[in-house]
């Protein structure tokens, strides 16, 4: 058995020219500590790229892979050894409770959703040759 984490976020949006507007967040996908975000349109036979940039991409001195956890167990260490507050407050029962019960209250007080409106104009391409079906929800 396989089993796959996917960390990504998409959004299809409308432009001013009845065209459809990809958008796709990953977070830590297909590797850790790797973050991108991909904006793009399609015609009927190609993909036409707006932005496409990967974190890992960017210079960067030092180790990203190894950076975070590093930090973690040296905030834990510092504290339990030297009693020294750690850089980011770790969280506690209360901070758990009250994240809790203000995700209940968005939960419980969300309004309804904007209808949703379908644009089925002649130019806009719904699907292209080499996408398919499981991006559009």
């Amino acid at each position: 058995m396989n089993l796959f984490r996917r960390r990504e976020l998409d959004f299809v949006f409308i432009d001013n020219d009845d065209r459809l507007v990809f958008s796709q967040l990953a977070f830590d996908t297909p590797n850790w500590y790797e973050d991108s975000l991909s904006i793009w349109t399609e015609t009927d036979n190609q993909k036409e790229i707006v932005l496409d940039f990967n974190y890992l991409d960017e210079d960067y001195v030092g180790d990203r892979k190894l950076e975070r956890i590093i930090n973690v167990v040296r905030d834990i260490t510092d504290y339990v050894m030297l009693e020294q507050e750690p850089s980011y407050g770790f969280p506690n029962l209360k901070d758990a409770m009250c994240l809790q019960e203000l995700l209940n209250k968005i939960d419980s007080s969300k309004l309804d959703f904007y209808t949703v409106t379908y644009n089925h104009s002649d130019n806009r391409v719904l699907l292209s040759e080499q996408s398919g079906f499981g991006r559009l929800g």
